[in-house]
């Protein structure tokens, strides 16, 4: 990197003190911060199961080092219907063990991780582009605010650790393989590398495939007599790193593949051309325009519904980056690197047909277009143009993409909520159980919940005071009786079979309060999903 923009933005951004530079830093580092704690219990409302399931093996881990299924320590956590990875539980029970168990602090895990893996993502490109100001300030635009990245660490969803696993890794080997001391063959940042794409395996299932097919693009790139003994020394840490969870599939034949069994059709009875066919089908889907900038995942617990998974501005300096790498007659072997990940990187999504295209299975898709975007970016910076005409592109791209970033954060906090209610299904769980003990009953149980619905029960009663130790359980129905709240969901057919019983109820209306961004905005209250019937005792 050799060429900066000098006029205006170029000047403000390199100038002896600098102080342009860090009044940005000063207004980025809060907005990011804040963007992520703001109303984060509440936003989007409601724990989905897979939350809740994560939020209630923590408490069990951090409270008796057992998981719900009383099992002790173990590397993999059984929990509706599949097994979940460990990495983001054990952080959760941490968490938990410092500040309490909480939706806030359940979901906080979440923006932590996100914190390191923008720190990472941040660190390499400043690396890379020997620490220019202009592409700083666009990382952090950019990875703090990528729509996708951005509903990832507002939701307790083991993903999350993905990226910053893989974050940490691909910076650690560019330390190992160009950093300042890479020539004197140090080997301390490529056992670092190795160890954490092993562990990366744990983060989320997709990692597991595409970590080791990372490794083999590792040889395939870097293989010289000068780098033999640090891919030796990263390909060791990494088997190491692999102990836990090799050990676990011995003693536990199948289950490892059983979820990704059920959802792909690797297995089923198909010719090799109806598989490759329905392959490519799937592969070609993660990049299509309708994915990346329009619609994104119509699972709104992966994309908003507003936009696709990336900004327009990124995609437009990717293509910029991607051409001329591939297209540049000298390579260099870390944009190579970059190039063959950003292309196996819809792999393992592309191998499971249910609910693609799926925004969390190929997450790696945004974070290696965001690397190769910032090379589209220095293009613009070195380029040769008059300086005016550079000084106005740099400021329309920046411009835009805080345009972008604001519009899209507006609908988030604003429209989003109510958007998605149906979607993460248990909002106003909390309060309905607060209602249900504050009528003092002698039971109160959930029934006919939708599938994975016992993990919200779990985890919202052990997170409500009940002094008097009222039990709460979980069943497929109960006939109501004097002295039984009995907690349902709206959309199943409970309230019609209830309604078969003349026995007088209270019954609960939602305590949602608007958040002041919603009342600035005029939004109108919103219902639950949730609904519940206490049976007055008789006098």
């Amino acid at each position: 990197m050799t060429g900066v923009a000098r006029p205006l933005f170029g000047r403000l951004l390199k100038s002896a003190p600098g102080a342009f530079y860090y009044f940005l830093l000063l207004v980025l580092i809060p907005w990011i911060i804040a963007s992520r704690i703001y109303n984060l219990e509440a936003a989007p409302p409601g724990l989905f199961f897979d939350e809740s399931s994560i939020g209630y093996n923590a408490i069990r881990i951090m409270e008796t080092g057992y998981d719900e299924h009383g099992k002790h320590y173990p590397v993999y956590f059984e929990s509706v219907g599949d097994y979940k990875n460990p990495v983001f539980i054990y952080a959760v029970a941490f968490v938990f063990k410092l500040l309490g168990a909480s939706e806030f602090n359940l979901r906080l895990t979440s923006a932590l991780f996100f914190g390191f893996a923008l720190l990472f993502s941040v660190l390499l490109i400043r690396k890379i582009f020997d620490g220019n100001r202009i592409l700083t300030i666009y990382a952090l635009i950019g990875f703090g605010f990528t729509p996708l990245f951005f509903v990832l660490s507002r939701v307790a969803f083991e993903v999350i650790t993905q990226w910053t696993l893989v974050s940490a890794a691909t910076l650690t080997i560019w330390a190992a393989f160009h950093g300042r001391n890479a020539e004197k063959g140090l080997l301390f940042p490529a056992i670092v590398s190795g160890g954490l794409l092993g562990l990366s395996t744990y983060s989320y299932t997709t990692q597991r495939l595409l970590s080791s097919l990372m490794l083999v693009v590792l040889w395939a790139v870097y293989i010289n007599r000068n780098n033999f003994k640090k891919l030796l020394a990263l390909s060791f840490a990494y088997l190491i790193a692999l102990i836990p969870f090799l050990v676990f599939s011995f003693n536990n034949p199948g289950i490892v593949a059983e979820r990704f069994l059920e959802l792909s059709y690797v297995d089923d009875p198909l010719s090799f051309s109806e598989k490759a066919s329905i392959f490519f089908g799937n592969y070609g889907v993660y990049w299509s325009p309708d994915f990346l900038i329009f619609h994104g995942d119509p699972n709104l617990r992966h994309s908003t519904g507003y936009g696709g998974v990336l900004f327009v501005v990124t995609i437009v300096l990717f293509v910029l980056g991607f051409l001329h790498l591939l297209l540049k007659k000298r390579r260099e072997r870390f944009p190579v690197f970059l190039l063959v990940n950003l292309t196996i990187s819809p792999i393992a999504a592309a191998l499971v047909t249910e609910g693609a295209p799926h925004a969390l299975r190929s997450m790696l898709v945004v974070y290696y277009i965001l690397l190769i975007s910032c090379y589209g970016l220095a293009i613009v910076i070195d380029s040769r143009w008059h300086h005016v005409l550079k000084t106005a592109l740099l400021t329309c791209l920046f411009l835009a993409h805080a345009l972008e970033s604001a519009r899209y954060q507006r609908d988030y906090f604003v429209s989003y909520p109510a958007r998605s209610v149906e979607d993460f299904g248990s909002f106003d769980l909390r309060s309905a159980i607060e209602f249900s003990l504050e009528h003092r009953p002698d039971e109160i149980s959930a029934i006919g919940l939708p599938p994975g619905g016992y993990a919200n029960i779990q985890f919202y009663s052990g997170n409500v005071e009940n002094p008097a130790g009222i039990p709460i359980a979980v069943d497929d129905f109960r006939e109501p009786k004097p002295g039984l709240c009995l907690i349902f969901h709206r959309r199943t057919d409970i309230e019609s079979k209830l309604d078969a019983y003349s026995l007088p109820y209270d019954n609960f209306s939602s305590r949602k309060k608007l958040s002041p961004m919603e009342r600035r905005f005029s939004v109108e209250k919103f219902n639950g999903v949730i609904k519940v019937r206490c049976y007055e005792r008789e006098n």
